[in-house]
């Protein structure tokens, strides 16, 4: 089991000390320079933790991971000892659903979620997804295997709402939560004790870790060591420890239910703790993307304004229905304008709903009103409108870091952030700074956001080593 802080005299003497920002890969996929690059970067530099599951990027993820690490290995500038490697099981979604649906790969205890989405963590899905992540990386082993999201279960089966299911059916759901959680852990004591070398280690990553100990969907940690131990005497009776090693779990500036129960359990019990999330926080009064972005208020209006000149330009050289038809289009511009101006809007989180509900349905009836007879967009027009299309994303997420600064500073309580610090770097310096954390793990699949990751993780020196029993 790995260490729980390096201070202390158990286990300061061995294990691989980890690096206190991770890199996370929920976005990568294959084929995709940049990332690759940024991954690369991240661990030339110190950045040594990664964190995969067989559902990112349906694969490709991994399959990316597993060729920036193998070539560093060639180069002789990576051990692979020196990193340590993490990835999850559970979904049934893309590739996994297309064999599910065909019957090609068994998972006994599906939890059927919707018709694109399963979650399994029954020990044949288990077998199974171990087999193809090792194939996706090319490599032999992981260092930690957890099983991802396994609250599934409550969520699907479970109202929410408090008092709409009563306490002795809440009990049986919990019960059956446990069965196919001791199922699992045995398979992966199994699989350990084999001697196959496949995995280190496994765990938890849970949203549900999150959540207060009434909430029906909350799920339970307080027992998972002994059930591990339970598990490891199950598979060899002579065993002396388990392989339970890690949990993860969101935590952020807004939800800090995690970092005062299941983190300080978890230091207690000397796991290896992965904070997931740290920049995009959500609860009932708010959600906020914890970042800051370059002032884009200048491009904005540049983009703004070259379109609204064509138009006008158009209008002039026009007249009757053409010139009326860019009339329209001048109008759903302004409106565009002037909506985004609102502060309710100022989220890069919800930019995807304010592109689809609003931004894209108003350009595209600009340039419909304008379409020549023929049914052809204007050309230049169309050019523009995305141009303007991609400014106004770059203005939404400057705005939501003003927002979002004035939230954290002001609602929240947590006073001014120093001029010269960052939002982002503020929200994980916070994180960093409990005890029980081992590692924040930051989607960073550019090389600007692996820049700003390293000058991080160079400030703060690992408290933890990985030390399976």
């Amino acid at each position: 089991m790995p260490a729980g802080n390096s201070a202390d005299p158990v286990m300061a003497g061995g294990g691989l000390p980890i690096s206190r920002i991770g890199y996370g890969t929920y976005r990568i996929g294959l084929n995709n320079a940049e990332q690759a690059e940024s991954l690369r970067e991240a661990l030339l530099h110190g950045i040594n933790v990664i964190d995969t599951s067989a559902n990112y990027g349906n694969g490709e993820a991994e399959e990316c991971i597993g060729q920036v690490v193998r070539e560093l290995m060639q180069e002789g500038k990576l051990k692979r000892e020196d990193i340590l490697l993490v990835s999850k099981v559970g979904y049934i979604q893309g590739q996994n659903m297309d064999r599910y649906l065909a019957g090609t790969v068994r998972t006994p205890d599906t939890v059927e979620v919707a018709s694109y989405l399963g979650h399994c963590i029954h020990p044949d899905f288990i077998q199974d997804q171990l087999g193809r992540s090792l194939a996706r990386l090319g490599m032999p082993s992981l260092d930690v295997f957890l099983l991802h999201n396994p609250e599934y279960y409550l969520t699907h089966n479970v109202p929410a709402q408090a008092g709409a299911i009563s306490a002795e059916d809440l009990q049986t759901h919990r019960d059956e939560m446990d069965r196919r959680l001791s199922e699992a852990f045995k398979a992966l004591e199994r699989e350990i004790a084999s001697g196959q070398g496949r995995i280190r280690s496994y765990g938890i990553s849970s949203n549900s870790f999150s959540l207060p100990p009434e909430h029906p969907h909350f799920l339970r940690y307080d027992h998972l060591a002994a059930m591990a131990m339970e598990a490891a005497k199950a598979v060899s009776p002579e065993a002396q420890v388990h392989h339970f090693s890690t949990i993860q779990l969101p935590a952020n500036l807004l939800e800090q239910e995690g970092l005062h129960r299941a983190v300080q359990w978890a230091a207690r019990a000397s796991l290896t703790v992965l904070i997931n999330r740290p920049l995009n926080a959500f609860d009932d009064r708010m959600s906020l993307r914890l970042a800051e972005y370059p002032d884009s208020r200048p491009a904005y209006d540049h983009a703004r304004d070259a379109l609204l000149q064509y138009i006008d330009a158009q209008k002039t050289a026009l007249s009757g229905h053409g010139k009326d038809g860019y009339t329209l289009f001048q109008e759903e511009v302004e409106g565009i304008d002037a909506a985004l101006a609102q502060k309710d809007l100022h989220s890069v989180l919800a930019w995807e709903s304010i592109s689809s509900r609003m931004v894209l349905p108003m350009l595209r009836r600009g340039l419909e009103a304008t379409a020549r007879p023929d049914k052809t967009f204007d050309a230049e027009g169309m050019r523009l409108a995305q141009e303007y299309l991609r400014a106004c994303e770059r203005l939404v997420s400057y705005l939501s870091g003003i927002h979002a600064r004035e939230e954290i500073e002001k609602t929240l309580g947590f006073g001014p952030i120093p001029a010269e610090k960052s939002l982002q770097e503020f929200a994980i310096e916070f994180l960093l700074e409990h005890a029980g954390v081992s590692t924040v793990l930051l989607g960073c699949r550019n090389t600007r956001y692996v820049r700003d990751a390293i000058k991080i993780n160079d400030k703060h020196a690992s408290v933890h080593r990985f030390l399976p029993r």
